[in-house]
């Protein structure tokens, strides 16, 4: 799966909810709901910085290994893996609703500078940032507002 937005066949944008549900029961090895919920609060909140394994696993009260396997058993992703396609989903949200400047953005999405941030935005959405920025701002016609939306519902595209 790939972060963007889906358009349809008839040139309409999609938006839907990709928001995790919690209530499902934990998976054999996995995390509890509320250690998921716990998680996913701390990365949101620290996305802008340098976020490391051992902090999420002493958010969960678990060992730095444990932690690892058993966030990949309940997200079907690595925890850093999970982390990046956050921080790409955050900026793709800032570059459609604000006019910073992609340095900016990748800094503010804890990016170490915007040729990182390139490098990985455009391996994971198939596109470059200014590229992807522009094909979206261009058709703001066409695209529905996203005010009051969730970062989450921007969707997962399939590769």
């Amino acid at each position: 799966m790939v972060l963007g937005i889906n358009r349809n066949a008839s040139d309409d944008v999609e938006l839907m909810p990709v928001a995790l549900d919690v209530k499902d029961p934990p998976l054999k090895g996995g995390l509890t709901p509320k250690q998921i919920r716990q998680v996913v609060e701390y990365i949101e909140k620290s996305l802008a910085t340098t976020i490391m394994i051992k902090e999420l696993s002493r958010v969960c009260r678990l060992s730095t290994s444990y932690f690892a396997r058993a966030f990949k058993v309940t997200m079907g992703d690595a925890p850093r893996d999970f982390i990046t396609k956050r921080r790409i989903r955050r900026a793709q949200v800032l570059m459609l609703t604000t006019n910073d400047t992609l340095s900016a953005i990748a800094c503010a999405c804890g990016f170490s500078d915007q040729s990182h941030f390139s490098r990985l935005f455009r391996k994971m959405v198939g596109e470059t940032p200014l590229r992807w920025r522009r094909t979206w701002k261009r058709e703001e016609d066409v695209r529905p507002p996203l005010n009051g939306l969730p970062e989450e519902s921007i969707t997962m595209k399939a590769a």
